[in-house]
Formats: structure tokens, sequence, C-alpha cells
């Protein structure tokens, strides 16, 4: 006897094939959501390589193997998660004698900078200055602006674009020193 039924699959393959879909129902009611059709694919492939021969309660082996997956794969997020908890506490920890605020010369840099794109902003007009910083800082909707400052909304596209060019001209210079 060879193990075979007479379409080519085997005893097991026969009962994974006619009861497919209460495993679907298992590992879903598991709680493996859109990944049980993955893990019944995974018993599938479980069960095609498995040396033929007899198995004494086919469909209970079956289930066992559907939870021994939903363990496994349990395990394996958990351990992921737990992994990644670890990697971002450690990334983001303080180390001791180390101030995590940025150092003297940084501040000052970041406040020349700052400076420096408040005066370009300014130098483009009030009208420009005042519709970026409402559009990129307060969030104002474009159109409102257009309300708000009573231009059309190309005009308020028109100064974002110059306000644009102006800051990356701006950080062209500041990249070059």
């Amino acid at each position: 006897m060879t193990g075979l039924a007479a379409n080519g699959t085997s005893g097991l393959e026969e009962v994974f094939l006619a009861n497919r879909e209460r495993l679907l129902r298992f590992l879903r009611a598991r709680g493996a959501g859109d990944s049980a059709e993955d893990l019944l694919q995974e018993i599938w492939l479980k069960i095609a390589g498995r040396p033929s021969g007899p198995v004494a309660s086919p469909l209970s082996y079956l289930f066992r193997t559907a939870d021994l997956l939903m363990i496994d794969r349990y395990r394996a997020a958990n351990q992921a998660r737990l992994r990644d908890q670890a990697w971002s506490d450690s990334a983001q920890g303080a180390v001791s004698g180390v101030s995590d605020a940025p150092s003297a010369d940084r501040l000052i840099i970041a406040r020349q900078h700052a400076r420096l794109v408040a005066e370009t902003l300014d130098a483009l007009g009030p009208r420009v200055a005042g519709i970026f910083r409402a559009h990129r800082i307060e969030g104002i909707p474009q159109r409102r602006l257009a309300e708000q400052f009573g231009v059309s909304l190309s005009t308020v596209e028109s100064d974002l674009r110059k306000a644009y060019a102006a800051l990356a001209e701006l950080k062209e210079r500041i990249d070059e020193a």
C-alpha cells in the first residue's frame, strides 16, 4: 500500500481538502485574521512534503498542526515586538552623564538659521511672508488664505512659490558655507 488515494493525494491531504473551510474558520477564530489563508497554505505544504504513512486521527492532526502554527506565529510576533521595544528604548534612552539637549554651538547655529529664514521671508513682502507662515506654520488651506488676504487662489500659489524659491536659495547658500 502506497498511502496515495486514486487521484494521487495522500489520505491526510484528502482530509485537509475536505475540511479546508473548517480549518480556515478555526484559524480565524484563534486570531489569525488576514493571515489565515497563509497559515492554511503552510499546513498544506507541511502535509504535502510529509512522507506518506498512516495517521491515526488525520483531522485531529491537522487541527493540532494549525494550533502549533498559530503558537509559532504568536511567539515570533511577540519576540519581534519585544525586540523592537528594546531597540526603541535603547535608541531613545539617555546616556548617563550626557545631556539630551543640543550643544550650545548647535543652538547658536539654529538661531542664526531661523533669523536668516525670517529675514528672507520678510524681504519678500508682508503678503508673501504672511501667506507662507499662515500656510506652512498654521496649516491654513490656500483657498482660505486667498479669502483672508483678498487675493485669488493663483496669487496665493504664486506667493508660496516665491517663498519656496527664496528659501531653497537660502538653503543652498547655507549649505555652501
